[in-house]
């Protein structure tokens, strides 16, 4: 069980779809503004083109976000 404190954005399968990511979080909020949490759930990379992409951004983030 994962405790995650709240303000907190739940995201499902991104597919590799990073456009949607970036739009999303420009929704939503970046990780960094008013100490928003995210929790990933999975399916960061099949089917989409820019998979990659995807999983550079969100190691990005946890790695400047280690919380």
């Amino acid at each position: 069980m994962l405790i995650v404190s709240e303000p907190v954005c739940v995201v499902g399968d991104i597919h590799g779809q990073y456009n949607d990511l970036l739009n999303m979080m420009k929704k939503v909020g970046e990780p960094h503004a008013e100490k928003l949490n995210y929790l990933f759930l999975g399916d960061y990379v099949d089917r989409g083109d820019q998979g990659l992409e995807v999983c550079i951004l969100l190691f990005a983030l946890k790695i400047n976000f280690p919380k």
